[in-house]
Order: structure tokens, then C-alpha cells, then sequence
């Protein structure tokens, strides 16, 4: 007998830092750090699973977020997207890949 496996899908969030780094908490700055948020004006793009939540809870006064739904993140890869060393994101390497 095989057990279908269920799989969770979570809906994804567009998390964009805030604030600066000086006076950060640790517990803050080490949340920060994970979610990749390292410096201000920077956006990632994150599943909704329980332990981002956390994070992003943790995180709020330093953070805003969002969901964000595939028109809009197809436009901020398109204006902003990079790939490794530091190149443009094109229609060329998505195909590839």
C-alpha cells in the first residue's frame, strides 16, 4: 500500500527591510539575517510556511510585507531580477534553465 503524500501549498510573501542595522536586536538581526534581509530597501520573496511567519512576526517593526501574486512578481524580476555576477535576469536564462 502506498500513502499518497499531501503537500502543503503555501502562498508567497514579498518582504522588503525598513529600518537600518544599528540598533537592531540580536533576536531581530538574527531573524533578519535568515530571511536574507541584510540591508535596507532590499526585498525577498518568501513561502508562507510556520517558520517565516515566525520569522516575519518577530521581525515586523523592521519589515513590511505582503502576498504577492505572479503579475507582480514577474514585473519586479523583469525591472530588477539578477542573476550570478551581477547580470540581468533575461527571457534567455529563464528558458534555459
Amino acid at each position: 500500500m502506498t500513502e499518497a503524500v499531501q503537500r502543503m501549498i503555501y502562498p508567497r510573501y514579498a518582504v522588503i527591510r525598513i529600518r537600518g542595522i544599528p540598533t537592531t536586536p540580536r533576536d531581530i538581526a538574527t531573524a533578519l539575517n535568515l530571511l536574507l534581509l541584510r540591508r535596507k530597501f532590499t526585498m525577498v520573496v518568501v513561502p508562507g510556511t510556520p517558520d517565516v511567519m515566525g520569522m516575519i512576526e518577530r521581525a515586523n517593526d523592521w519589515i513590511t510585507w505582503g502576498e504577492i501574486d505572479a503579475d507582480t512578481l514577474a514585473e519586479v524580476l523583469r525591472r530588477r531580477g539578477r542573476i550570478a555576477g551581477d547580470k540581468p535576469l533575461t527571457l534567455e536564462y529563464l528558458q534555459k534553465c
